[in-house]
């Protein structure tokens, strides 16, 4: 959803000295082999007209219900997929009765890593117009990768979407140019930070904790307005960005431009000083900000 493009936040100044004390970035990651795909799977999907707000479409290991709460609506959607294991983006495709979609690369691939550092998997996000699909009770979207590494198997799901094509989109930011190549950035940092701070966490969440997280974070939009309003939300606050985000933020970099990781953790970094994150590394519900604001 990074082609989803709004402004990017101003860094303030403090972060420059703050980065440089992580250190962390100027480092070279260790090169570990990719491991092989074992499953890609819908994890969450939104549209314009949904407000950028993710629908998780099942808790992470849990059964496969293969049907989406809520509606896509707008112009268009977004599907952020799963790839346990290291998939081939340039085979990632989505069909519709047999058709393969026209889609996009909506945001940079975001990697999955466990304390260690070592990535395990990958979320990639794509993107559809809403007109290719008709207007159904419910239209079943598959989807279908590679793995990139041997055994070279290609792996397939389904979600069931009610898919509801309209004009009345969101005001929020508006897919940018097509990009085809996987190692070209959508050139938005900030959206790479929002997504490791919601679909990441609650990735984590699920895996490390088994909880199921009930409300989705603020969305994207009120991300970007929050950085760059740079007021503090709540004074008491998990201040530290975990290790585990900075190699993300690293990996990010070294996968579309040191220049991008840079500004990904920079990003970071003021989440964490204006309280946007909550004890999971997790960006705050709605709820969450609401009672933030008036206490």
């Amino acid at each position: 959803m990074g082609g989803l493009i709004v402004k990017q936040s101003k860094v303030i100044c403090g972060l420059v000295s703050c980065i440089a004390s992580i250190g962390l970035l100027t480092a070279t990651a260790s090169a570990e082999p990719a491991p092989p795909l074992t499953s890609f799977t819908f994890y969450a999907g939104t549209s314009d007209g949904a407000g950028y707000v993710w629908d998780y479409y099942y808790p992470y290991g849990d059964p496969t219900p293969h049907v989406a709460a809520q509606p896509m609506t707008g112009t268009t959607g977004y599907f952020a997929l799963f790839e346990d294991g290291s998939g081939d983006d340039t085979t990632i495709q989505l069909s519709y009765e047999g058709n393969t979609l026209t889609s996009f690369i909506a945001a940079d691939d975001t990697p999955l890593t466990d304390s260690a550092g070592i990535v395990w998997g990958w979320i990639a996000y794509r993107g559809f117009t809403l007109n290719q699909v008709p207007q159904n009770s419910l239209d079943t979207i598959f989807t279908s990768c590679r793995s990139l590494v041997f055994p070279y198997n290609t792996y397939y799901d389904y979600i069931d979407v009610d898919i509801n094509p309209s004009t009345n989109t969101s005001t929020a930011p508006q897919t940018s140019a097509v990009i085809s190549n996987s190692n070209e950035s959508t050139n938005d940092p900030t959206m790479d930070a929002y997504n490791l701070l919601s679909i990441v966490a609650d990735i984590r969440i699920h895996e490390l904790d088994h909880e199921t997280v009930k409300q989705p974070t603020i969305n994207y939009n009120q991300f970007a307005e929050l950085l760059d309003k740079n007021e503090m939300v709540r004074s008491s606050h998990k201040t530290t960005v975990p290790s585990y985000l900075v190699k993300s933020a690293q990996l990010i970099g070294q996968k579309y431009g040191k220049s991008i990781g840079d500004k990904v953790l920079a990003d970071l970094v003021k989440a964490y000083k204006l309280g946007l994150v909550d004890t999971n590394d997790r960006l705050l519900t709605n709820t969450e900000l609401t009672q933030s604001i008036t206490a």
